[in-house]
């Protein structure tokens, strides 16, 4: 499904061994699809990111949130297990940033 606004990202769990987890890391705006492999250390969470396409690079704002989403699974992992699948859908921030102003008054 296109995204018609804000971006998306989804991780998907290719591999877990107890030194690290790889997961398939795809990325959508309305300007384009991306997609890359992960991987992240188990005993320290270090992220390693593949390359994207030459032609260009996916918002930085977007990739942020993923590294995010890829962190929190890290700190749980010992617990819970490397989550199978992570999708959520972000505003870009210039929607949230005008949103914070709503009933401000100023």
């Amino acid at each position: 499904m296109p995204t018609l606004n804000g971006g998306r990202f989804g991780l998907r769990l290719i591999d877990a061994t107890p030194e690290r987890a790889a997961y398939q890391l795809d990325l959508s705006t309305p300007a384009g699809d991306w997609s890359t492999r992960v991987t992240v250390q188990s005993a320290d969470g270090t992220l390693e990111l593949g390359d994207w396409p030459a032609a260009s690079a996916p918002p930085a704002w977007l990739e942020q949130y993923a590294r995010a989403a890829l962190r929190d699974a890290w700190r749980g992992h010992a617990e819970r297990g490397w989550p199978r699948r992570l999708q959520r859908w972000r505003s870009p921030p210039s929607a949230r940033s005008d949103n914070s102003s709503e009933g401000s008054g100023s």
